[in-house]
């Protein structure tokens, strides 16, 4: 089987753009690309990709050569010149990664769904972006042979709000990165020493944005420090991640709360320093 992978948003850009999906969407491709070297599946798999990505023995890549910085390119490639690929190329099945399918595409597919803010919260995204996965995306479902949702709330949400049959839908969590492994405590020591950190902080980790519920975690935070014990005061809030859209409330609730002092934004993080980014936080927070 001639498998067609739409990977337009892998990014390894520091910035918001490769984080999240873009993670997503590099370690399915990594873990394919070992099968396919073991000869552990039959299958040709052809990744669609904006430029050349490393790592990806055993991945026919197709570059197009777009520009992640123009979406509506991207958006246009996918739904016009990308059926036309497909079809040269004879694929027997076109897997969307984020949200969408080329909708005219010559084969079937299967689309995977990472969560539907966009319709649970949809004053939270700016217009044209709520606006383009609330059509593609509902109209990519309903195209799709088979949805993959990575989270059982997201697969309840299709079901209510568009009526996906739970037939349709397969649930596959996020897998957990090999490199996540517990680490020396120099290499701790390090990344607290080059990014100015205390000995004790909690972690969040993501794209600085309203669809995070970080105003939460601020108020939450704000309230667990000044009902928390003298032992706890030096525990700091780490929020750390690109920015992203409507973030400028985030840091006006910092300083509304107070909290001035206490919370640090260092920004993106590379994504091999993760590991110790997580190994030394007193916990993880994601509201």
């Amino acid at each position: 089987m001639k498998i067609a992978i739409d990977a337009q948003l892998l990014s390894d850009q520091e910035s918001y753009r490769g984080a999240g999906v873009s993670n997503y969407s590099r370690e399915l491709l990594r873990a394919l690309g070992e099968l396919v070297r073991a000869g552990a599946t039959p299958h040709n798999i052809t990744a669609y990709v904006h430029a050349r990505q490393p790592g990806l023995d055993g991945i026919e890549q197709a570059v197009t050569a777009l520009r992640l910085e123009r979406p509506a390119a991207r958006i246009a490639w996918e739904q016009s010149a990308l059926p036309v690929h497909l079809r040269q190329r004879g694929a027997d099945l076109v897997h969307g990664l984020v949200n969408v399918l080329p909708l005219a595409a010559p084969c079937p597919g299967v689309v995977t769904v990472h969560d539907l803010s966009f319709v649970r919260t949809p004053e939270k995204l700016p217009p044209l972006k709520r606006a383009y996965h609330t059509a593609l995306c509902r109209a990519s479902v309903a195209r799709a042979a088979h949805v993959i949702s990575v989270s059982r709330q997201t697969a309840s949400d299709l079901q209510q709000y568009w009526a996906t049959p739970a037939g349709r839908i397969t649930v596959v969590h996020n897998g957990v990165s090999p490199r996540f492994t517990p680490q020396p405590a120099e290499r701790i020591a390090a990344l607290r020493r080059q990014n100015d950190l205390p000995e004790r902080y909690l972690l969040y980790l993501g794209t600085l944005e309203p669809r995070k519920n970080l105003d939460l975690l601020l108020r939450a935070y704000a309230r667990w420090a000044q009902a928390g014990s003298a032992a706890d005061s030096d525990v700091a809030l780490v929020l750390a991640g690109a920015k992203g859209w409507y973030y400028d409330e985030i840091f006006r609730t910092v300083t509304a709360l107070g909290l001035a002092g206490r919370v640090i934004f260092p920004g993106f993080v590379p994504a091999a320093d993760l590991p110790a980014w997580y190994a030394g936080a007193e916990a993880f927070v994601y509201p």
